[in-house]
């Protein structure tokens, strides 16, 4: 029987790039997000494109568990 992976959801995914914005460390977000770190490098990897210009920086989404954090 094979592993089985998840992408993670568009949610998840501007979680990502706010965490990611605020220098959170890859290990702190996937523990955030309660996926693998694998999961995270795979997907920094799958959506690495430059064209991108979405600014997600001001938003806290609530999902995100970004309070706990602090």
């Amino acid at each position: 029987m094979g592993k089985q992976y998840h992408q993670l959801t568009e949610q998840d995914r501007i979680c990502l790039r706010v965490m990611l914005k605020r220098d959170y460390s890859r290990n702190k977000i996937a523990e955030t997000l309660g996926v693998h770190r694998l999961t995270i490098y795979r997907e920094l990897k799958r959506n690495s494109q430059t064209h991108r210009k979405t600014d997600h920086s001001a938003i806290n989404p609530p999902d995100c568990n970004l309070n706990k954090l602090a």
